[in-house]
């Protein structure tokens, strides 16, 4: 049971990473007005990921309710910005407009999808 949640997590890391890699590479264009290499931005997503992943274990532990939703957005702040600056070579102001402008993206992305799918839910239980 354990090792199919590993491999479930490392599936799932890795194909978030995909996805995330793009929005990376967007993130950049409109901060620092180049995109990050693929592979860099790829790496950058997996170890990000994996940190996450491992830290929202910890932040679970740590906190409830709200305070865990605000601890889980400062983390995935601080470990985006600094993957950036470890794993890219970005500068501290750089990795931390990358990071903000990288979150906004995201979450807007997702909005838009659970926009879409509810719209969809919507037509579908009226028809």
């Amino acid at each position: 049971m354990l090792f199919g949640s590993i491999i479930g997590a490392l599936i799932t890391i890795l194909i978030l990473a995909l996805i995330f890699s793009v929005i990376l590479q967007l993130a950049c264009k409109v901060v620092i007005k180049d995109t990050i290499e693929f592979g860099d931005a790829y790496k950058s997503a997996i170890v990000a990921c994996a940190i996450v992943v491992l830290g929202n274990f910890a932040l679970l532990e740590m906190f409830d309710g709200t305070g865990y939703i605000v601890a889980r957005l400062v983390s995935f702040f601080l470990v985006w910005a600094l993957v950036l600056m470890i794993v890219v070579g970005l500068e501290v102001v750089q990795s931390l407009l990358i990071a903000l402008v990288f979150m906004v993206i995201t979450y807007a992305v997702i909005f838009l999808f659970e926009l879409f799918l509810s719209a969809g839910a919507a037509v579908g239980a009226s028809g």
